[in-house]
């Protein structure tokens, strides 16, 4: 049985605007008398229907919904209320019963209150049977007002109305009236609604479903077209539970005109611009040249083309619907009334205007554009319309009659308002009405007149008449004289679709079905290609069909009548291209088959030059086994050969080209058809294009931006070559072609558009580029391209990996250069130690971040503390741990300014200079308070009770993409209580279902993160998996991390490439795209209040004095060195100068993964983005082939070239370090593990963190982290590694990060007791755990270690001992337990900050700002020692106090001096730590 379903479309007859139904507020005005008066009842008319909804309706199923007794002024009886608690109740709607009498079109008005006090956050969601839901109740008026959604068709019978209330914050409503009468209005009184309440509410049952309808002709299956039976001369019929009618016949009684192709047998419907083509045999039809998947193919019975009866919803929003009891096909269609709509596509000649995209406001951001005057700040009295000539457009008027015209246009409001105007003509007669006067910001639609136009065709004309940037973005005649055209440009195209050319296609006769007359095949073991020569009555053509080796099988995954051929592109040599974000942009010029010059400028491909289609004709076999295609055509002689790469599935093609004549031209070559939108899973471009993330312009994506060059589509499991499977198909630009070099804006070679002819999608290689400097040929020039074709049975990730391993060589290429990882974690460190290279602001406790003046930002909370629990160094404690922890409790924001002035980047502006501080920094949640919790090894309780606090609060983004199941998941860590695991999971469902499963189908903002926006949160996902272990959260994290995958840069080390020679630190084209483009600008390189850009003179970054320490390392190197395959990007928006970023946070994570499911991909992309890149940290971006970034002394003496920032340097340590550790752990395999925390909460810079707990080495259980200089050294630059300890026993990790395997000397260092004497064995384990022993002597040992591999090294020595803060312990109950860790006085706090058991730190502070407060004065007393006196001038007044003796507490008072000089006593109290010595709570 045929499920019912209802879609309730959106029609444009009162153009109403808004989202789902198209809401407006109060079409009715309210009575000013408050109803006191005799109110004038509505004017109902006896044949139309009217059907009142109140809450009484609702009574029987109320939902979360209340009458309260508080009506807030409403007339009637009840008022409906929703939920009070500010929770989503989407899950309890109240419902009520309405009847729609008869088919047709209604609106439906619904009666709401809304306040003036938080106007519009009271909204709710009506949903009418089969509909999307409209929200209603933010009318922003204060009181009860009408708000209006509709008009739409409704098909006879009653149904539900559901009242949901989403957002639990007090919706009201009292009354909803559903009529056909378009019309109709209210006068908001209580006289009127109580009228209509009494005469015309909805009872249950009036309208009865099913009911046999007498007006039914006795046919088989009926149809009824707006509640009115239509007669056919061909029949519907039911097929497989489809029901197909006749299109033609159908349609044309729908107003629309019917032509049929005798050659192809298409069957073409017309209506106001809406052209609508169906094929017999086709799974989709056209609609306005796009394809649209049919239920089922249509099919030729009798003479006539059959579709579904779902494919008439395309008809201006009609709305369908199968009775199956009464076998009747319905549809309610609101049939527009004649118009033409007219848009630059419309014009058959452009005169001297020039076809513009890109344009902000405009319907689909194009217009055409009045000429320029060509002097520089030109104004309009300089300009000269004399030379300009109109565009013309000619179109067929069915039928004669009055129309009005109307004109969209630009103009400014304070900009040279009313000067760039121009008028329309129609038949060579000029209309006086001047047009781009209206005097407002952006494109208006203003009225010209009405004309009368007689049947036949008629010409359009636009007119510069200013000769003063014109621009037209539409023109609309319409039938309608009442209407007024919407400024919603989807519901103007339910009035008419733009007149002009039918979309360049595929020419229709090359896919012909007729039998071929030869074949040849070309084969290996994993693809066969088969070539056919066709008679046609257009000549010969040559097809192909494609099969992919499947389980043994060959898999037919491109059919014959599929495209086969080219397609070139040309435009006059005048023509330029530049870019646009991430597409080409055209200034280009071309003559037309009818003569007539376009001019164009925009993105659109298909818009920028005149199309040859280039048909192969015959084919020759090559010497070498290859198959050359053959064409005839006059433009060019050219070639296509079609060759294998051995067992390579991807077939190689190389297309040359030699043109008769001068130009400019690009060649576009693809696979197979294009798709609809339900026919294909997964797009793929990356990184702008994933999922199904295709803009819906047809742009040409740069080289620049194609991080891996491939266009492919993975059809979806229905797909009709291998059902059940999926199936992708594409093209990939062949590595081999693409030269070595960074890829910029100004010298890419190619483009991929995910666009076809049709705008449907489809993936197609472009090159060269339409107007750049090589696709400029002159007569007899020949031009040569290569791509590859990807037709196989595969998921877009195994197709993404072919891609990228097989044909690209990505794979694990690093290994170290300068010098260790070990080194750059050390070397950084030293560096994050370093008050002035640091960028340390010992003011405010963090770092500085460069980009502000005086701004500091707090990056990573939990590195410092990490760094003394690896160490247990007590200067980093006293200088970096400590005072990170009080930054993160006091500081609120992210960011800070402990100034009143600002400067920089225009986003550190703030009227609330210097920042407040008094709470912790909201920015993070409850997994890093927590976290910081468990690394102070429980001496801050604080840290405990605030962190509940906050996990039980929403969770924070500050601008990150933690998921909203990371604060319960977290709560359930540090309570133990399983309702907050379930909650975590059910949130958890939902979101995997949203993020990961659930198609994404816009494509991400220009200026999001990518590691943000562009996939699921890898981080939460992983951490939901390690507490559930439930292989489903692991198959959501996995599927995030394909997607992660493809951020990455490909190309760069294919075949030679990899080892061959490139130049390196060539500062002329580093300078040329200096990412910050002046070198002297003052937005950057601020240290504290002055600009300090490293190796530049303070105060000068532009001085280029120094630029010789990078110039004397120009040279070349092995091209892996430098290549950046396997960096990402931070933003579209920030990569114009091409800069991949060294921050690649997500590695660790990667390498998790790659443990947790086996897939190798995730360890390669892991290693390639951290391995051999740096010895010390070598700031953030990185825009061409360059090394010096990757000795350890570039931080220390510059000159910056790659942005750095200070406040990155501890998530720069934590990526180190995390990557680290995971790379033990997998090489490992597990015999060595460690817990960690997760950190995240600012921007992207998720970690995991370590140091806290103990883990396991091999056999050895308990084994706490050390990473510290003079623990190991060896004499090989290739051997990473990573040491444990306990007492008595010491383990070292070491890794062999080169491709050859190393014997290595390993030395014990001096942070060894006793190491460099100790004589005994190390136990040698290799990763399948297998151990041999080796002979230590003096402290050192051999080990002999396989390339990309790992031993571990257990070594018995007595003096190693654990780390002191072990004995630190801490209970996970979710009872903080405070003691006197925290004292409050007034305008502050003390707290008890502690790491170490033998001593700690008093923590103090007070808010006073320095405008009240210009010094503050601790007095304080150590137990019962004497007192002490600190004082600090410099804001924010705190102190830190070391207390060397853990079991004595800290007592203390303050003192505030005022700007005045006046001193304010503040009363103090005492603190005292829980932990002391002995491991325990003090007493």
């Amino acid at each position: 049985m045929i499920k019912r379903v209802v879609v309730l479309l959106l029609s444009l007859g009162l153009l109403l605007a808004g989202p789902g139904f198209g809401i407006i507020p109060a079409l009715a005005q309210p009575n000013d008398s408050g109803g006191a008066g005799i109110a004038s009842l509505p004017d109902t008319k006896p044949d139309k229907h009217y059907m009142v909804l109140t809450a009484a309706s609702f009574a029987s199923n109320m939902g979360n919904w209340t009458k309260p007794a508080d009506k807030r002024g409403s007339p009637l009886a009840d008022i409906m209320l929703g939920g009070t608690d500010g929770k989503d109740h989407g899950s309890t709607p109240a419902k009520a019963k309405y009847g729609i009498p008869a088919d047709g079109v209604y609106k439906m008005m619904v009666h709401t209150r809304d306040f003036a006090a938080s106007p519009g956050t009271r909204p709710f969601k009506l949903k009418l049977d089969g509909s999307d839901p409209a929200a209603y109740g933010a009318h922003g008026f204060d009181g009860w007002r009408w708000e209006t959604s509709g008009p739409q068709p409704m098909i006879r019978g009653e149904f539900d109305l559901e009242a949901i209330d989403f957002r639990g914050n007090y919706a009201r409503f009292d009354m909803i009236v559903i009529t056909d009468d378009l019309s109709f209005s209210i006068v908001d009184s209580p006289t009127t609604l109580q009228w209509l309440a009494s005469q015309y509410s909805y009872v249950p049952g009036t309208v009865v479903n099913g009911q046999p309808d007498p007006n039914r002709p006795p046919v088989d299956i009926a149809v009824r077209l707006n509640g009115q039976y239509v007669t056919l001369n061909a029949q519907p019929v039911l097929a497989q539970s489809t029901v197909m009618v006749p299109f033609g016949e159908l349609f044309a009684s729908m107003g629309a005109a019917i032509t049929v192709d005798a050659a192809t047998y298409q069957v073409t419907a017309m209506k106001n611009g809406m052209r609508f083509q169906v094929r017999p045999g086709q799974d989709s039809a056209l609609v306005n040249g796009r394809s649209v998947l049919l239920e089922t193919p249509a099919v030729s019975s009798g003479g006539e083309a059959f579709v579904p009866l779902s494919f008439v919803k395309q008809y201006f929003g009609a709305h369908t619907f199968w009775d199956e009891g009464g076998r009747t096909a319905v549809i309610v269609a609101l049939i527009p009334s004649d118009a033409y709509l007219f848009r630059p596509d419309s014009f058959d000649d452009l005169g001297t205007w020039t076809a513009e995209s890109g344009v902000e406001g405009a319907f689909e951001r194009s217009v055409l554009r009045g000429i320029v005057p060509a002097a520089p700040g030109a104004t309009p009295d300089m300009a000269d319309p004399s030379s300009t000539r109109p565009a013309v457009a000619s179109f067929e008027a069915v039928q004669a009659g009055t129309y009005k015209v109307w004109v969209r246009s630009r103009d400014f409001a304070t900009n040279q308002p009313g000067t760039r105007f121009f008028n329309v003509g129609l038949n060579g007669q000029m209309l006086p009405q001047r047009f781009g006067v209206h005097g407002q910001d952006g494109f208006k639609w203003a009225e010209a007149g009405v004309v009368q136009l007689q049947p036949g065709t008629h010409t359009l004309e636009l007119y510069d008449t200013s000769g003063f940037y014109a621009r037209c973005d539409a023109v609309l005649l319409t039938a309608d004289l009442q209407a007024t055209p919407p400024e919603d440009y989807t519901q103007l195209l339910r009035l008419a679709a733009p007149l002009g050319p039918e979309p360049e296609s595929f020419p229709a006769w090359a896919t012909t079905q007729n039998e071929p007359i030869h074949s040849v095949t070309l084969e290996n073991a994993a693809t066969r290609v088969v070539f056919y020569k066709v008679p046609t009555a257009s000549g010969q053509v040559v097809q192909s069909e494609v099969y992919a080796r499947y389980e043994g099988d060959w898999v037919k995954t491109k059919n014959r009548s599929e495209e086969l051929g080219y397609l070139v592109l040309s435009a006059d040599s005048s023509s330029t291209v530049s870019t646009s974000q991430d597409m080409y942009a055209y200034k280009s010029k071309f003559t037309m088959a009818n003569g007539n010059v376009k001019n164009y400028a925009g993105t659109d491909l298909y818009k920028a030059g005149l199309f040859h289609w280039f048909i192969p004709t015959d084919y020759e076999m090559t010497p070498s086994g290859g198959i050359r295609l053959l064409f005839n055509e006059p433009l060019a002689d050219f070639s296509s050969l079609w060759e294998m790469d051995g067992d390579n599935p991807a077939p190689k093609v190389t297309v040359q080209a030699t043109f008769h004549q001068a130009g400019t031209y690009s060649i576009g070559a693809w696979e197979g058809r294009g798709f609809a939108d339900e026919q294909y899973e997964f797009a793929l471009a990356p990184y702008r294009v994933l999922g199904k993330r295709i803009a819906p312009e047809a742009g040409l994506m740069t080289e620049q931006h194609l991080f891996t060059p491939m266009g492919t589509l993975t059809l979806n499991a229905s797909n009709a070559y291998l059902p059940g499977q999926p199936v992708t198909k594409g093209v990939v630009a062949e590595p081999s072609w693409i030269p070595q070099r960074w890829v910029y804006g100004n010298n890419g070679k190619f483009g991929i558009s995910m666009r076809g002819t049709g705008y449907n999608p489809k993936g197609s290689i472009f090159a060269p580029v339409l107007g750049a400097a090589d696709a400029k040929f002159a007569a007899g020039q020949s031009y040569t391209m290569q791509y590859r074709v990807i037709s196989r049975v595969g998921d877009w990730y195994d197709s993404y990996k072919f891609v990228t391993q097989n044909l690209f060589g990505v794979h694990d290429y690093r290994q170290n250069v300068y010098g260790t990882l070990n080194d750059a974690v050390f070397n950084a460190r030293k560096l994050m130690m370093d008050d002035e290279l640091g960028g340390w602001d010992v003011h405010d406790k963090a770092h500085y971040n460069m980009e502000g003046k005086n701004a500091t930002s707090s990056a990573n909370p939990m590195q410092a503390l990490q760094e003394y629990l690896l160490t247990e160094d007590k200067d980093i404690l006293t200088r970096r741990a400590i005072p990170t922890l009080a930054n993160f409790l006091t500081r609120k924001e992210l960011h800070f300014n402990r100034t009143p002035e600002w400067g920089g980047v225009d986003y550190w502006q703030s009227n609330d200079l210097p920042k407040s501080i008094g709470s912790p920094i909201s920015g993070y949640n409850l997994n890093v308070v927590g976290g910081l919790y468990e690394m102070t090894r429980g001496a801050v309780p604080y840290l405990y009770q605030y962190g509940l606090d906050k996990g039980k609060a929403t969770v924070t983004n500050s601008y990150g993409s933690i998921p909203t199941f990371s604060n319960n998941l977290s709560l359930y860590k540090y309570t133990g209580d399983s309702q907050y695991l379930d909650k975590a999971r059910q949130q958890a469902r939902q979101y995997v279902t949203d993020a990961v499963h659930k198609p994404q189908t816009e494509p991400v903002g220009w200026s999001t993160f990518i590691y943000i926006s562009y996939y699921p949160n890898v981080a939460s996902l992983i951490d939901l998996y390690e507490v559930t272990h439930d292989p489903a959260d692991l198959a959501a994290a996995e599927e995030a991390a394909r997607w992660l995958a493809t951020m990455l840069w490909v190309p760069g080390i294919d075949g030679p490439k990899l080892n061959g020679p490139v130049t390196v630190n060539d500062m002329t084209q580093i300078r040329a795209n200096f990412h910050y483009g002046n070198e002297a600008s003052d937005k950057f390189w601020w240290h504290g209040d002055e600009q300090e850009r490293l190796g530049r003179p303070p105060g000068d970054p532009g001085d280029l004095s120094s630029n010789y320490l990078l110039e004397q390392q120009m040279g070349q190197v092995p091209g892996w060195i430098p290549s950046r395959v396997g960096l990402g990007l931070e933003q579209a928006s920030t990569f114009g100068r091409s800069s991949n970023i060294i921050m690649s946070s997500w590695a660790g994570d990667m390498l998790k993964l790659a443990d947790y499911t086996g897939d190798p991909y995730f360890a390669d992309v892991a290693r390639n983005a951290i391995v051999g890149r740096f010895t010390n940290y070598p700031g953030y971006y990185q825009n061409a082939f360059m090394t010096f970034q990757q000795k350890p002394e570039y931080p220390l003496q510059g000159p910056d070239y790659t942005g750095i920032y200070w406040h990155h340097l501890p998530p720069f340590l934590s990526m180190l370090e995390d990557f680290l550790v995971n790379l033990t752990q997998l090489w490992s395999n597990d015999y060595i593990q460690f817990p960690s925390l997760r950190q995240q909460g600012y921007a992207y810079f998720n970690s995991n963190q370590y140091g806290h707990a103990p883990g396991r080495f091999f056999g050895e259980q308990e084994m706490w982290l050390w990473l510290d200089e003079h623990i190991v050294e060896t004499d090989n630059v290739q051997i990473d590694w990573l040491a444990a300890r306990k007492d008595g026993v010491l383990g070292i990790a070491l890794m062999n990060e080169g491709d050859a395997s190393v014997t290595t000397s390993v030395y014990l260092g001096s942070k060894v007791p006793g190491g460099s004497e100790f004589n005994g064995t190390a136990e040698l384990y290799a990763p399948d755990g297998s151990m041999t022993g080796v002979s230590v002597t003096g402290g050192e040992f051999e080990a002999t270690i396989p390339a990309k591999s790992m031993k571990g090294a257990v070594l018995r020595i007595p003096g190693v001992r654990k780390p002191a803060f072990a004995q630190m312990t801490y209970a996970l109950d979710g009872q903080p337990q405070l003691g006197q860790t925290v004292s409050e006085h007034t305008y502050g706090k003390a707290m008890v900050l502690q790491m170490s058991p033998e001593s700690y730190y008093a923590y103090v502070y007070v808010t006073d700002k320095p405008d009240h407060t210009q010094s503050a004065s601790l007095i304080y007393r150590i137990g019962e020692g004497a007192e002490q006196t600190e004082t600090t001038n410099v804001y924010p007044y705190e102190f830190i106090i070391e207390v060397p003796d853990a079991t004595k507490s800290f007592s203390y008072r303050l003192e505030a001096t005022s700007s005045t000089g006046v001193i304010r006593n503040i009363a103090g109290g005492t603190i005292a730590p829980r932990q002391s010595g002995g491991g325990g709570a003090s007493p």
